[in-house]
């Protein structure tokens, strides 16, 4: 009577495709669980008010003389409290970036 060397394999062989199904499983839930991430949208925008975005405008042309602003939005990363884009009259474009007292941090040219 050998019936326990039969048994075994199959307690084996239900454990092999428990733990490949789990794990198969666990793939398919971080990668969905990723994609997601990816392609949530990044954190809403704060609408400015007309004074903030006149501010900011103003501080900006002052960065590039001559320059017509292009877009004026809060900041969304690091230490700059307003972004502002704005296209120099050699047509270059430039990203000012402001504080929240419209002190220029940087200005870098936007590709």
């Amino acid at each position: 009577m050998k019936k326990f060397p039969l048994r075994s394999k199959r307690v084996a062989i239900v454990s092999v495709a428990t733990v490949a199904a789990l794990a198969a499983g666990g793939v398919t839930w971080a990668s969905v669980a990723q994609a997601d991430t990816r392609d949530a949208p990044d954190t809403v925008e704060r609408t400015l008010t007309a004074a903030e975005r006149a501010s900011a405008e103003a501080a900006a042309r002052t960065a590039v003389p001559g320059g017509t602003v292009i877009e004026v939005e809060a900041g969304d990363d690091g230490d700059a409290a307003y972004e502002v884009d704005v296209r120099a009259a050699d047509a270059a474009e430039w990203e000012v970036e402001l504080d929240a007292a419209f002190t220029v941090l940087r200005k870098t040219a936007d590709d």
